[in-house]
C-alpha cells in the first residue's frame, strides 16, 4: 500500500512515517520543505535508517494538494496542524500587543482548517 503523508517531517507526521514503513507501506511524506533535515538527528537514532525507506517530497497542501498526490497513492493521512508562525508570535507576545481571540481564530483557520479541507477535496477527487 502506497500512503502520501502531508505533514510528514513534522513533530507528528515522523512517528506516523516511522509506523507505516514498519508496517510494509510504501511511503511518501509531503511538506513545504520537501526535506528529511527538518526531523533531525535524535530521531534517526532511534530505528536506524527507517528515514532512508521514504520519499521525502515538496508540496504545499494549502496552495495546491493535488499537484502533490501521486497517482499511485492508495491513502492520504494529514498529520497537519502546525500553529504557523503568526500563531506562535500571538502566543508570545499578542496578548501584550492587543490580539483578540477571533485574530487568533483566523490564524488558526489559515494554518490549520484550510490546508486540510483543501487535501480532503483533491484525495476525494482522485479517488
Amino acid at each position: 500500500m502506497h500512503v502520501a503523508v502531508f505533514g510528514g517531517s513534522g513533530f507528528v507526521g515522523t512517528f506516523v512515517c516511522r509506523a507505516l514503513v514498519g508496517c510494509g507501506c510504501v511511503v511518501s511524506s509531503v511538506s513545504r520543505s520537501g526535506d528529511e533535515a527538518s526531523l533531525g538527528s535524535s530521531m534517526r537514532r532511534l530505528d536506524g535508517e527507517w528515514t532512508s525507506q521514504v520519499q521525502w517530497l515538496k508540496g504545499d497542501a494549502a496552495t495546491d494538494p493535488a499537484a502533490a498526490l501521486a497517482d499511485d497513492v492508495d491513502a492520504v493521512v494529514s498529520c497537519i496542524g502546525s500553529p504557523g508562525a503568526q500563531l506562535l508570535y500571538a502566543d508570545a507576545n499578542g496578548w501584550a500587543s492587543g490580539w483578540t481571540w477571533s485574530q487568533r481564530s483566523e490564524c488558526q483557520y489559515a494554518d490549520n482548517f484550510l490546508p486540510n479541507a483543501r487535501l480532503a477535496a483533491a484525495a476525494k477527487a482522485a479517488g
